[in-house]
């Protein structure tokens, strides 16, 4: 890695990471970056299991579905319900964050990259998983932000 990668990525404090099909909304990117950098959701590490035990390295925020895409096929009405709220994470108190302080996260959100490379490096095999998120969220402890919406546009072709 030369040096201007190496400088670059010791100024990266932050990752947004969206699918594809997901929209940042007005200041949503503000609002995840404020909800990380927030004092009480600090990523504690504990050293000999090599994961965080307080705080939060990585967060989720709500996701919902576009509006004019929700009534358009019979798919999007049942996926979107009555539009602008996703089924699956509409999250306004969710029982694992309630409960145990913890999230699940889905692929969607924020983390903190120092935190991510010291607890992830060499925990999960290339190749070994189909899909990373859930175990990323188990080691990074991850913490639901629902006043944070972030939004789903649902294929209208199916």
């Amino acid at each position: 890695m030369n040096t201007l990668e190496n400088q670059t990525k010791e100024e990266i404090k932050y990752i947004i990471t969206l699918d594809a099909d997901t929209d940042l909304i007005l200041n949503s990117a503000f609002q995840l970056v404020g909800a990380m950098a927030h004092i009480l959701n600090k990523p504690i590490l504990d050293s000999k299991k090599n994961i965080v035990v307080d705080g939060y390295g990585i967060m989720q925020p709500r996701i919902g579905v576009n509006l004019d895409i929700s009534y358009k096929t019979l798919f999007t009405k049942i996926f979107a319900g009555a539009g602008g709220t996703d089924s699956y994470t509409n999250a306004i108190s969710d029982t694992y964050q309630d409960n145990f302080q913890e999230g699940i996260f889905t692929g969607k959100g924020i983390y903190d990259l120092k935190t991510y490379e010291k607890v992830l490096e060499k925990q999960i095999p290339e190749n070994t998983v189909l899909s990373h998120d859930l175990l990323e969220g188990c080691y990074l402890r991850c913490g639901l932000v629902s006043d944070i919406l972030l939004m789903d546009r649902i294929s209208n072709q199916i």
